[in-house]
């Protein structure tokens, strides 16, 4: 009795070793099939999870400017170049950014919270074409013309049920455009074990699939002997005197328009005193404003202010001269400076569209535009220190010399912004000429050439064109129906 209690049998043991190994299998099986996988995808989640949230707070440090507060437009710009598979939503914070499946907000503290899965959209699968399978053409597509869109989406876990507008089959999206979108923006949303998760918003440009119809001012450069010279409709002012404008002239930032044809003496605008534009029989003489005591400091008084107020917004176009002159006094400058007075000549300045109007084109303005769409015949100004003006040539000239009298414009193109001349009128360009210390430049015929402040012309006509600058946010429109340019605000 006493052997029998101090051990087990070898078949107790037996059975006990089976046991344990029949509850260790149990065991194991439960968590390799179940437990384990389940903790393993889980993982995986909450690593990509992780790393999304540590990519995004990366911008986000990138982002802050000088004055330590966190710059919507930084960020944005910040995840679209490093990040290009995320989706940013939001035109203010907080911001949303969905990446590999998650979205997450940022604040304007730069604080980043995770709001719960979200449908990714596969960029790279994005097809746009007509509807009818043809090819988009290299000038672009008509407006009217409907694009079929597709492209796939998937969802982690979970399945895609809807989207608008368009059809989800399978993941994929498809949607026919009716031709006059140039933005589609898609809501799609889906679903994990039943539980429907907020959209995710995704837009696609369609604006450079057809053919354009709005330009900048650096469109319009770019393509100057296609524009310089147009009509444009829209852009009216109080002065009367204009009926039609045309575009002049354009850089990176600005468009130039210019009257049409010239105003009449009696609309050009009185000196700050009062004096009137002189126009009297068959002369034309700039005395009665140039004499204006406003002006008696010339070029200096174009380079200052009065009151706070740039006398002149478009000094840069007399940059040449008043560079190497800015203490002349003579009058030539004087009359000058009552052309480029941009206070006087606001009325010609729409308030919503312009920056400011000068009573003519001034030489450097001229020269530039000329130049824009008379590529191999370059004109050219020159000033000398202490001079009483330009001096003028053309470039593709090898001998030709610097002269105050230039023949050979070429009056058959352009015509229409360069030399509109009738008979009688000359046209008055808003810079001295070196001829003499009363001497303007002007054009007549196929010439640029000097007169003084007083010379002959038609009653009542003073030969003045009015320039305006316009806004930088003001572009040109192409009506495609009648094929005329507007002017349009960005």
């Amino acid at each position: 009795m006493k052997r029998r209690n101090k051990g087990i049998t070898l078949i107790a043991l037996i059975i006990t070793i089976i046991i344990l190994l029949i509850l260790a299998g149990i065991s194991i099986s439960n968590l390799t099939g179940n437990e384990l996988f389940e903790r393993t995808k889980q993982s995986k989640k909450e690593t990509i999870k992780s790393d999304s949230k540590e990519r995004i707070q990366l911008e986000i440090f990138a982002s802050y400017g000088d004055d330590g507060a966190l710059k919507l437009e930084n960020l944005k710009e910040n995840i679209n170049k490093n990040i290009p598979e995320a989706i940013v939503t939001g035109e203010e914070f907080p911001i949303t950014v969905t990446l590999n499946g998650y979205s997450f907000t940022i604040d304007s503290d730069g604080k980043v919270e995770i709001t719960g899965p979200r449908p990714i959209v596969d960029k790279n699968s994005i097809i746009i074409e007509p509807k009818d399978g043809s090819t988009i053409p290299e000038e672009g597509l008509d407006d009217g013309t409907e694009l079929k869109i597709t492209f796939l989406v998937t969802m982690e876990g979970g399945s895609i049920t809807n989207v608008t507008p368009g059809i989800v089959e399978n993941g994929k999206i498809t949607y026919i455009t009716n031709g006059t979108e140039k933005e589609v923006i898609f809501e799609i949303t889906g679903e994990i074990d039943g539980e429907i998760y907020p959209p995710t918003r995704f837009s696609v440009s369609l604006k450079d699939y057809y053919k354009k119809t709005e330009f900048t001012a650096k469109d319009i450069k770019e393509q100057a002997s296609t524009f310089y010279g147009e009509e444009v409709t829209g852009y009216t002012c109080e002065s009367a005197g204009v009926a039609k404008w045309r575009i002049y002239y354009a850089d990176d930032i600005n468009i130039y328009l210019i009257a049409d044809t010239f105003i009449k003496g009696s609309y050009a605008p009185n000196s700050p005193s009062g004096n009137s534009f002189g126009y009297t029989g068959d002369t034309v003489d700039f005395k009665n404003v140039y004499n204006d005591k406003i002006y008696e400091k010339g070029s200096e008084w174009i380079l200052t202010q009065t009151n706070g107020k740039d006398n002149s917004l478009a000094k840069k176009w007399l940059n040449e001269y008043l560079t190497k002159n800015p203490n002349n006094t003579n009058n030539n400058i004087k009359a000058v400076a009552y052309l480029m007075d941009t206070n006087i000549w606001s009325k010609y300045a729409n308030n919503n569209l312009a920056e400011y109007a000068i009573g003519s084109p001034t030489i450097e303005l001229f020269c530039a535009s000329y130049k824009d769409t008379h590529p191999n015949k370059y004109i050219e100004h020159k000033v000398e220190k202490d001079a009483n003006g330009y001096k003028i040539k053309w470039s593709d000239k090898k001998d030709s010399n610097y002269t105050t009298n230039l023949s050979g414009l070429n009056r058959e193109e352009f015509n229409n912004i360069y030399i509109k001349i009738f008979t009688g009128y000359d046209a008055w360009i808003a810079s001295p000429s070196d001829t003499s210390s009363n001497s303007i430049m002007q054009l007549y015929s196929d010439t640029i050439y000097s007169r003084d402040y007083k010379v002959w012309s038609n009653p009542g006509w003073g030969a003045l064109r009015p320039v305006v600058c316009l806004n930088s946010n003001v572009k040109i429109k192409k009506n495609t129906t009648t094929g005329v340019y507007e002017v349009s605000i960005n």
